[in-house]
């Protein structure tokens, strides 16, 4: 439980240095799912900048860091800006990933250039390119990528979808804001992961066939960090009142096992779960969690010294 719980606060925190803020007008107005990682003002967070300092000089770290530059011809920690993954239902067809930053076009395209079957085309005067990939184990499928403007690059497994995706970028069809979805919500100020799904309930393609799902009709969450508190936010309507007190008490009862459980080596784990409120209101299920950035940067640290033996995380950055 230690190792999954550091591995979702760094992760999440590590990636969300290096983006840009959603705007829901480049959103199609049918997006069912997005997930989008914001952190213009997280490169320089109380919390950012304590994990850059923890990470920085480790060799894993940088062995990861040199082959990334080695293929791409980009350091993800100055130059990838902003990803946002969305669909407009819950298959894996309807997926498309929107990259933002300084990215080395004709180094990327280069890279699907050599792949089987590349072929390439101007779509709406965007240069759209589809290849055939074959992962190991897996049918060999299609793959389409397309170039929007200098910093953006879009891909996805359909065609159809990055299409779609351009067309709301250029802004051809409707945007998220021109619609009531609860998905075009604007996010709390200081808000750096941001993701919503809308229609799980009644959804085809959904790949977890979860009963708690299954009983969701929307839900949106939002992490960030604002006058030096780290805060996370969640809301997930239920199909009954009876069914949003069951799952507001079985997330109460999984915190209470982690306090129980939170002594040694899982006290940080413990120690981060300790704020966390949730309510059952009608169907609404709200989770909300609040607590100062230095003692997060210290509870994550701590975490990345013990599970990883990062040397450089057992002092925090002055």
């Amino acid at each position: 439980m230690k190792l999954f719980a550091c591995s979702i606060f760094t992760l999440v925190w590590a990636a969300a240095l290096y983006a840009a803020p959603l705007d829901r007008r480049e959103l199609p107005a049918d997006v069912k799912w997005f997930l989008h990682i914001d952190a213009d003002g997280g490169r320089t967070s109380q919390v950012g900048s304590s994990l850059i300092s923890a990470t920085r000089g480790d060799p894993v770290v940088t062995r990861a860091l040199a082959k990334f530059h080695e293929v791409f011809n980009i350091d993800p920690t100055k130059d990838l800006h902003a990803v946002t993954v969305y669909g407009t239902d819950f298959t894996p067809q309807a997926a498309v990933i929107v990259f933002r930053g300084r990215l080395d076009r004709e180094k990327i395209l280069s890279l699907v250039q050599g792949a089987p079957d590349y072929r390439m085309e101007v779509y709406q005067a965007h240069p759209l390119f589809t290849w055939n990939e074959a992962p190991s184990g897996q049918p060999p499928h299609r793959s389409t990528g397309a170039i929007f403007d200098s910093e953006t690059i879009l891909v996805g497994p359909e065609e159809a979808a990055v299409k779609h995706a351009l067309d709301a970028l250029d802004k051809r069809i409707s945007p998220l804001t021109s619609t009531d979805s609860p998905l075009a919500k604007s996010s709390p100020e200081g808000s750096i992961i941001e993701g919503g799904a809308l229609g799980l309930g009644t959804a085809a393609g959904v790949p977890l066939e979860s009963p708690v799902l299954r009983q969701c009709d929307y839900g949106l969450m939002w992490a960030g960090e604002k006058d030096h508190q780290v805060f996370f936010s969640g809301v997930a309507i239920m199909s009954s009142a009876d069914v949003a007190e069951k799952v507001a008490a079985f997330i109460q009862g999984t915190k209470a096992l982690a306090l129980l459980n939170g002594s040694g080596d899982d006290a940080d784990i413990g120690h981060l779960l300790a704020p966390m409120q949730v309510k059952a209101d009608d169907r609404a299920v709200n989770v909300n969690w609040q607590m100062p950035a230095d003692k997060v940067s210290e509870s994550l640290i701590g975490m990345l010294t013990k599970t990883f033996g990062i040397e450089r995380a057992k002092e925090l950055p002055k």
